[in-house]
């Protein structure tokens, strides 16, 4: 994989979710701020959802959203921890940051979504 990875936003991407691609982001993050690319990346594919309880993903291969439910979704965002040390002025010891991106995206994460439809709209079927 090249060091570019374009994230498009929630529901664009054409191209299938990958852990590694995943991983790949957080072994590159040198620091809290590079970690945004690893967040992007998890925010293009999956949105957490209050009703019903659990997190859409995205599955361009069949171009529409899977509802997994809350207790399955470690086995797609994987508990991947990465230490940063943040340097303090005060003190000469650096704080040592651990991340999880999967504790991230579930407690600390604000984008939510709640699953609506139009009863305007025509009703389509699948046989």
């Amino acid at each position: 994989m090249s060091n570019q990875v374009v994230i498009s936003k929630f529901g664009e991407s054409k191209e299938a979710y990958s852990i590694d691609i995943l991983k790949q982001l957080i072994r590159e993050a040198n620091s809290l701020d590079d970690i945004t690319k690893a967040k992007r990346y998890i925010c293009s594919y999956f949105i957490l959802c209050s009703n019903p309880h659990g997190v859409f993903m995205w599955r361009p291969d069949i171009k529409n959203f899977e509802h997994i439910p809350m207790k399955n979704i470690s086995m797609l965002i994987c508990l991947i921890t990465k230490t940063f040390f943040k340097q303090s002025n005060s003190e000469q010891i650096p704080t040592k940051i651990k991340f999880n991106i999967a504790k991230w995206f579930i407690y600390d994460n604000s984008s939510t979504c709640v699953a609506t439809c139009d009863s305007a709209k025509q009703r389509i079927y699948k046989i």
